[in-house]
């Protein structure tokens, strides 16, 4: 007893001077694109250690920037005693969208890679809307529930400034992955879309993990058994609003596509 006693007390005197994990990558987005499922596959890795939660939220959150890098620093894990090559990352998909997270991004962690998924941003709106409706009775997020319709929603936020529109100017990819293309080398930049991730999530996952300097492990079981945050949809969109947003997004898809040398497949009206 006294010896575990012993063993507790050191921990907790040595924890304070021990240094912290740095991430070596962020996931920045896009929001709604399955960087819950990515992160929880990530993580299954043996040497990825996972912070204190998927999302940190410290660059994205001007609130928590201004408290200072001390705090981001403690919601990083610590540096395991034993062993080398461990590795962490931060899953924030908002970093992609905030206007200035990719600059504090760059100050703090020039040196780290990023992964973003790109969903179709129609899809995107929906599955956003879908989660801020259910969160009615949630017992820290009540007062985020958006009590208005999927229809009412969009027809408000149609007729506002893109930059004031929640869901919407989330799925303007093309000056969201600028800011990043603009201060980072190309290289350090990985992108996927939705209906690929969930197509072939083995091959994603090797690709970020080489992206990393990591080999693919052997996991468990199969890494398409990975459900994280899934919701059931009551109802589907109206054919005439999501024509609508269809027009709406159709020039901001051909800038992307510009940006990025031609259009990426995010075509999922297949299915929600």
């Amino acid at each position: 007893m006294a010896e575990g006693r012993l063993k507790r007390v050191a921990k907790r005197w040595v924890a304070p001077w021990r240094p912290r994990l740095m991430p070596d990558l962020l996931v920045i987005g896009a929001q709604k694109a399955g960087t819950s499922a990515l992160f929880d596959m990530l993580v299954k890795h043996p040497a990825i250690v996972p912070p204190a939660r998927k999302e940190l939220g410290f660059f994205s959150d001007d609130t928590a920037y201004a408290r200072g890098w001390s705090h981001y620093l403690q919601q990083l894990p610590l540096r395991p005693l034993r062993g080398r090559g461990w590795r962490t990352l931060d899953a924030t998909p908002s970093y992609l969208a905030h206007p200035r997270a990719a600059e504090r991004i760059r100050h703090h962690l020039p040196d780290v890679r990023l992964v973003a998924v790109l969903r179709d941003p129609v899809k995107r709106a929906y599955s956003d809307w879908n989660m801020f409706r259910q969160l009615q009775d949630h017992p820290v997020n009540a007062h985020l529930h958006d009590p208005r319709s999927f229809e009412e929603a969009m027809q408000q936020e149609l007729t506002m400034p893109l930059e004031r529109t929640h869901y919407l100017q989330r799925g303007c990819y093309a000056p969201q992955l600028e800011r990043y293309i603009g201060l980072f080398p190309k290289d350090r930049l990985l992108l996927f879309t939705y209906p690929n991730f969930k197509k072939d999530p083995e091959g994603v996952v090797r690709a970020i993990l080489e992206h990393m300097g990591l080999e693919m492990p052997r996991f468990d079981a199969p890494l398409r058994e990975v459900r994280s945050n899934v919701r059931p949809y009551a109802e589907g969109i109206a054919p005439d609003m999501e024509e609508r947003l269809r027009v709406f997004y159709a020039p901001h898809l051909a800038q992307l596509a510009d940006l990025l040398g031609g259009m990426p497949d995010l075509d999922e009206r297949s299915g929600h």
